[in-house]
C-alpha cells in the first residue's frame, strides 16, 4: 500500500545517514543513538573543516588564479549545500504541515492507488530521484577518491622516482598540524571525506525531496482529473458530496 511516507523515504534516507530528523511521523520515529552520535560527529568536523576551509583565504597566498578560483568555487559549493539544509530545516514545521495535509487526501487503499495512477506518478518519481542520486553520488566519489588513488598509484609504480607518497586531498584546506605527514593525512583526508559526505547528502536529501514533494502535489491534481474524467451524475447529495470532495483535494494541493 502506497503512502505519503514511502514517497518521500528516499530523501529522508539521506538525512537520517548524517543524523538529521526533520521532523516525527509518529510517536515511534525518534532519533536512534546511531543517528545522534553520527550528527555530533558530522556536526564537529562540519566546524572543523569550515574553520581550516576559511583559514585558507587569512593564511595562505596565492598567485596562481586558478588555484584560488578552485578554493573560492569549493567554498562556494558547501556553503550551497549547507544553505539548501538550513532552508528545510527553517521550514519543516510548513513542510510538515503540508506533507500532513497531502496525507489527508491520500488515496487509503491499493485499488484507489492504482484507479488515480499514484504507482505510476511513484515510479516516475522514483525513477527521477534515483537518477539524480546516482549522477550526484558518482561524481562526488570519484572527485573525493581520486587525490588518494592516484597518489597510492605513483607511489606503488614509483611514477616519480624517488619513493615517496605525494599527500594529495579532494579539498584546499590549511591545517594547524603537519598534514605531510602519515598520521596528519589520514586524519585530514578521513575528515575531508566525512565533511565531503555529509555535504552531499545535504544535497541531495533536499534535491529529492524537492522532487517528492512536489510531485505529492501532482499526484492531488491528476487523482482531481481522474475523479473529474470519470464524474457521473447520480443524485443530487450524492453529487454536491462526490464535488465538495473534488473541491477539497483541488484546494489543498493548490495551497
Amino acid at each position: 500500500m502506497l503512502t505519503v511516507r514511502e514517497v518521500t523515504s528516499f530523501p529522508f534516507r539521506f538525512y537520517n545517514f548524517v543524523g538529521i530528523k526533520l521532523f516525527q511521523w509518529d510517536d515511534n520515529d525518534t532519533l536512534t543513538k546511531r543517528e545522534k552520535y553520527t550528527l555530533l560527529l558530522t556536526l564537529i568536523i562540519f566546524v572543523m573543516n569550515f574553520f581550516c576551509k576559511f583559514s585558507c583565504f587569512v593564511l595562505r597566498k596565492y598567485e596562481d588564479v586558478q588555484e584560488l578560483t578552485k578554493l573560492i568555487s569549493y567554498f562556494a559549493f558547501a556553503c550551497n549545500g549547507v544553505f539548501k539544509m538550513l532552508s528545510v530545516w527553517i521550514g519543516r514545521k510548513t513542510l510538515h504541515a503540508v506533507i500532513k495535509d497531502l496525507a489527508k487526501n491520500f488515496p487509503r487503499t491499493s485499488s484507489e492507488c492504482h484507479e488515480y495512477k499514484f504507482y505510476e506518478q511513484y515510479a516516475f518519481v522514483k525513477r527521477h530521484m534515483y537518477l539524480v542520486s546516482l549522477l550526484h553520488w558518482s561524481i562526488a566519489i570519484i572527485f573525493m577518491l581520486f587525490p588518494i588513488v592516484q597518489s597510492t598509484f605513483e607511489y606503488l609504480v614509483n611514477f616519480n622516482d624517488n619513493g615517496k607518497f605525494i599527500y594529495r586531498f579532494p579539498y584546499i584546506m590549511t591545517y594547524p598540524f603537519d598534514h605531510h605527514t602519515p598520521a596528519g593525512f589520514t586524519f585530514a583526508y578521513i575528515t575531508q571525506l566525512i565533511g565531503g559526505i555529509t555535504i552531499h547528502s545535504y544535497f541531495c536529501g533536499s534535491d529529492c525531496l524537492l522532487l517528492a514533494t512536489i510531485h505529492l502535489v501532482n499526484m492531488q491534481f491528476i487523482s482531481v482529473a481522474v475523479r473529474i474524467k470519470k464524474f457521473k451524475h447520480q443524485t443530487y447529495e450524492k453529487d454536491l458530496k462526490q464535488l465538495r470532495k473534488i473541491l477539497k483535494i483541488h484546494i489543498s494541493a493548490h495551497q
